[in-house]
């Protein structure tokens, strides 16, 4: 196993590296980073129905399945419009996975938003921004910031990194809505 040392060593070295372009995806990338903070978004559409999405949203433990990295997630409470989870999220391996309880506010069935209440993190808040795009696309915009509380990456390396995420989370929201449709068609079918 790598110490975390020998990891930053390795990133300062190879910092060159952060200002190749990365491999791009069906969807529109943004993300940024300076001093431990960070924010990023990605636009994107799937070939699914919009009430499929809408389903797999309304499950507690969706978010450990669309979002890469998340660890574990539990919900500590629910009420009508809101749950209260505690996540344990590792975004890159050049950093430590992060432990902190989020607050997940369903505004519509088509906008989520989440914001960390307490742990490990300074601040993390976003939202996800979902619309039916005709009877089988759906469109999402997952967007989010996050302010680690210490500088320990260049800023370089940070929008690197949530470039990584953003990019894995769209191929994750894909696949998994994409199976998900397709285990509910065969149940309508028997």
């Amino acid at each position: 196993m790598i110490s975390f040392s020998l990891k930053l060593a390795l990133l300062c070295s190879w910092s060159f590296l952060f200002f190749l372009p990365l491999a791009s995806h069906a969807g529109t990338v943004k993300a940024s980073g300076d001093s431990g903070k960070g924010k990023g978004s990605i636009s994107f559409g799937v070939d699914v129905p919009f009430w499929v999405v809408k389903k797999i949203f309304a499950e507690d433990n969706s978010f450990q399945k669309i979002i890469p990295g998340m660890m574990a997630w539990k919900v500590l409470s629910r009420s009508e419009n809101k749950l209260l989870g505690d996540c344990t999220m590792s975004i890159s391996p050049m950093l430590p996975p992060s432990r902190y309880i989020a607050e997940v506010t369903y505004h519509s069935a088509s906008k989520i938003s989440f914001q960390r209440k307490r742990g490990d993190l300074k601040d993390l808040r976003g939202d996800w921004v979902i619309t039916p795009k005709g009877e089988n696309y759906t469109h999402f915009v997952y967007s989010f910031s996050v302010d680690t509380g210490f500088a320990i990456l260049p800023g370089a390396a940070i929008a690197m990194e949530l470039r990584k995420h953003l990019n894995a989370t769209e191929q994750k929201v894909t696949i998994y809505t994409r199976a998900y449709a397709k285990r509910e068609q065969a149940k309508a079918e028997h």
